[in-house]
């Protein structure tokens, strides 16, 4: 009794203590063979419908390894049968029972005759560990014993409850951090990109208008042309910070993948230098799938710079794809089962991912690399992005046997032609009609008026929503609504709009934003029938948005 009382004590102050699982278990099994005599003690923990190791610290290894994940079942040992029933199993005899039957090769590894096994069972009545005394001698416990057994199942239980519940107390805590981080960085990252994107509208727009002014040839022109790629490539790094909370506003088009990825080979193989084989495996019968071609390229190459990260010496990057469905390959678990995807993978012989560094790659900010070697934005951007184009993702990976990256999209039904290349200039269309522009930001506005006069529109301007009210009903003529998302003064652009739209319902309504999670699930058009404009635009894309959205009736009220 008084072993059982110190027993007790030291197992609370161990478990007030929060120490491991293992150093617990550990205390129990020590003290037990110490003060039940001719025994060694052993915890198998239930986990999955198998029997796990606890804590065996009188058991050969080799015994250790043989029972680590048994299944739990009539019949197997006293162990997994009585994990199965419930309720103690007493077996006087290891070699003639035949509930150990099938492990008379492993009996011989331990001196024991007789096996005691009592399930510890959990407050919800679920099973959570057996608590086995094996005897050198072919006997049944004394009363005296079996109670000892039961009282000690009660320590091992609240040790085993306890630890459960501070891993989830830990995992909840750990979800919340990251929720929380993510909630910050949208929020900042929403905030740079509203006002960068308003800077580079006016950069490519001027850049635009200039380059489409200069004569053909000159250097100027040529500077006019640098000014504007320079200004594109800062409005893709914009809507990549963006993707991996999936708030960018996508561009999607018919995409022919295997077009796609031929086109980029030169510049993959770059990315991956001399040491690395790039292979195609590409789908004789290529799909086409509706997607934002940029955020496609840019997820590609974001994979096979980790590919190339991950291959330490030599190695081969394949890129692969293939039409697939529920008959023949497993899907996300998300995706609807009644379509036909696009597997684009992205393959490599690399070192290969740790089981445990799986289930975080895509968080934002996790990374497996040196400090300085990565952001860990990179695969929560591809996720991000995937996600946002109604597909999904999988990774399959094992230490020293590589990676592979799925990338699952819907196949267009109806497949369109896939875009080509264009010229880098192109004329914008000129219109007529008059239009009221909604503008907080002086810089934009200023350039947004000017660009409409040249595209032959009569402009009126307005800093806020409030201001934009007073215009419609002083001009009851004005044709467009052209306003910006996010203003100050209470009113955003899409309640102006609604606004607008009572005041007057056959008003054609373009909402412009460099970023507002309010459209960031819609492409061109709201629900309400507006046309979305997302900025940095070219002057082309606003001419020729405009041009479409005065064709058409509005929809509606």
């Amino acid at each position: 009794m008084v072993a059982l009382q110190a027993l007790e004590s030291k197992v609370l102050d161990a478990i007030s203590q929060e120490r491991e699982l293992q150093d617990i278990l550990d205390i129990v099994t020590h003290a037990v063979d110490g003060f039940i005599p001719d025994v060694v003690s052993s915890i198998l923990l239930v986990k999955n419908g198998r029997l796990w190791h606890g804590s065996a610290p009188k058991h050969p290894q080799d015994y250790i390894q043989a029972l680590n994940g048994v299944s739990i079942g009539e019949g197997f040992g006293s162990c997994g049968t009585s994990a199965a029933r419930q309720q103690p199993v007493i077996v006087t005899d290891m070699i003639t029972d035949p509930l150990w039957a099938p492990f008379q090769d492993i009996v011989d590894l331990i001196d024991a005759r007789a096996c005691w096994s009592t399930p510890v069972i959990g407050a919800t009545g679920k099973v959570l560990a057996t608590f086995g005394i094996y005897s050198h001698q072919p006997q049944p416990p004394t009363e005296e014993q079996l109670a000892t057994i039961n009282h000690i199942c009660q320590f091992v239980r609240v040790a085993i409850e306890r630890t459960q519940q501070r891993e989830a107390a830990r995992q909840v805590e750990q979800q919340l951090q990251v929720s929380q981080r993510r909630e910050a960085i949208v929020k900042l990252t929403g905030g740079l990109a509203h006002d960068f994107n308003n800077l580079l509208t006016v950069i490519l727009s001027n850049a635009g208008q200039l380059a489409e002014e200069l004569a053909e040839g000159s250097e100027h022109k040529e500077m006019a042309l640098d000014v504007k790629r320079a200004a594109r490539r800062g409005a893709d790094l914009i809507r990549n910070l963006l993707s991996f909370s999936r708030q960018q506003l996508l561009q999607p088009k018919p995409v022919h993948v295997n077009t796609l990825l031929t086109g980029m080979q030169t510049l993959a193989e770059r990315v991956l230098d001399s040491r690395i084989t790039l292979n195609l495996a590409l789908n004789a019968n290529p799909a086409t799938i509706m997607v934002d071609p940029a955020q496609l390229e840019n997820a590609v190459l974001n994979l096979v710079l980790n590919a190339r990260d991950a291959i330490q010496n030599s190695g081969t990057v394949t890129l692969r794809t293939r039409t697939v469905n529920p008959h023949n390959a497993a899907l996300p678990r998300h995706l609807p089962p009644d379509a036909t995807y696009l597997l684009l993978e992205v393959q490599d012989d690399g070192q290969g991912i740790a089981p445990d560094a799986q289930e975080h790659i895509f968080d934002p900010f996790y990374t497996t690399k040196n400090v300085g070697n990565g952001s860990g934005l990179g695969l929560s951007m591809v996720d991000g992005f995937v996600k946002q184009s109604k597909g999904g993702v999988t990774v399959t990976s094992a230490l020293t046997q590589g990676t592979t990256i799925g990338l699952y999209f819907p196949v267009m039904a109806d497949a369109a032609t896939a875009p080509g290349a264009t010229s880098e200039i192109k004329t914008p269309p000129t219109g007529t009609g008059k239009i009221l522009v909604v503008e907080d930001e002086p810089a934009v506005q200023v350039t947004l008026v000017r660009q409409l006069q040249k595209l032959g529109y009569e402009v009126l301007a307005a800093s806020n929503g409030h201001e934009g009210l007073l215009e419609l009903q002083r001009h009851p003529d004005i044709d467009l609504l052209l306003t910006d998302m996010m203003m100050p003064g209470g009113m955003d652009g899409q309640q102006l709009a609604a606004l607008a739209r009572r005041q007057k319902p056959n008003i054609r309504v373009v909402l412009s934003s460099g970023y507002s999670h309010k459209l960031a699930k819609d492409q061109d058009r709201t629900a309400e029938g507006y046309w979305l404009l997302p900025k940095p635009y070219l002057r082309v894309d606003l001419a020729t948005l405009l041009k479409k959205a005065l064709s058409e009736d509005p929809k509606p009220l």
